[in-house]
């Protein structure tokens, strides 16, 4: 084999490999998170026929539940994508709302997806703190003095 032929082997093999992780650096990493229920289990839920109990058994215990009101059970999941340096993206959202009344028995099942979600505008406003903003200056003269010294002066005089 003449060393031409071999050096171009191998500039041809690092071309492919520096395209290879180019392209894999660059595809979409997918992060799934919360509980999923299959459709399946779902559809066993059948308002007016379970309880708590059962659909604890089927669907297991939820991600959420009302804080007011009637009684709600939330399965929650998601799914994102990340791809290279960007922020990542929510691709799927599904949640499962399971409604109760007071004896414990489903009274609702729905099924809520990222199309059913509101967008919120978070409130600029800001909450004041109590005390006194002091300056950087402020600061740094106001610490002038209020050094320990020692263990010493801690417990009156030294023996």
């Amino acid at each position: 084999m003449n060393r031409n032929s071999t050096k171009s082997r191998i500039w041809a093999a690092a071309g492919i490999f520096l395209i290879g992780a180019t392209a894999a650096a660059c595809s979409p990493r997918v992060t799934a998170a919360g509980n999923k229920p299959l459709e399946s289990e779902v559809a066993r839920i059948k308002p007016g026929e379970q309880t708590r109990s059962d659909v604890r058994q089927i669907l297991g215990s939820p991600s959420s539940r009302s804080l007011y009101g009637n009684e709600v059970w939330f399965y929650i999941s998601s799914t994102q994508e990340v791809v290279a340096f960007f922020a990542p993206e929510e691709t799927d959202r599904k949640v499962v709302a399971i409604a109760f009344d007071q004896q414990g028995v489903v009274t609702d099942v729905r099924q809520l997806g990222l199309d059913d979600a509101e967008a919120l505008a978070m409130s600029e406003k800001k909450t004041p703190t109590a005390g006194h903003n002091m300056t950087i200056v402020e600061q740094m003269v106001g610490n002038i003095g209020r050094f320990n010294s020692g263990p010493e002066k801690k417990g009156g005089s030294a023996q």
